[in-house]
């Protein structure tokens, strides 16, 4: 939900369902016109950044927009606008693939290529 800081009238900012309704944390920044959210969401293959914006002369947010899609796993954004840009710090943390042994009701079971969080580091990505 959003409203106008003058007058309290909550609106929702998507009248259907996005995968945003799953977004465990946000951020937003405002910019000339407008403003950004963005937030990491898990997909079907990997956790991802996706941003809405929002035209504050159209008073209408864009739909969410995907802005990373690799295997490693977005998180804890801060967000800023520069002047030009939307630039977005994150964490991305690199995900390996190994062999596991997972014990289940006493029985061990070999799983392959089970993934696994490795490495993470600061990005930061900026989008016109």
């Amino acid at each position: 939900m959003y409203t106008g800081l003058g007058i309290w009238d909550p609106q929702p900012v998507y009248t259907e369902y996005t995968l945003a309704d799953e977004a465990p944390s946000l951020d937003g920044v405002t910019m000339p016109g407008g403003a950004a959210v963005a937030y990491a969401v898990q997909g079907t293959e990997s956790v991802d950044i996706v941003a809405a914006f929002y035209d504050a002369a159209l008073d209408q947010w864009s739909l969410p927009r995907q802005l990373t899609q690799d295997e490693q796993a977005e998180s804890t954004l801060s967000l800023a606008f520069d002047g030009t840009e939307l630039v977005i710090a994150y964490l991305k943390t690199q995900t390996e693939r190994n062999a596991l042994d997972i014990e289940i009701e006493g029985v061990i079971h070999h799983v392959e290529n089970a993934p696994q969080p490795a490495r993470a580091d600061l990005y930061l990505l900026r989008h016109t």
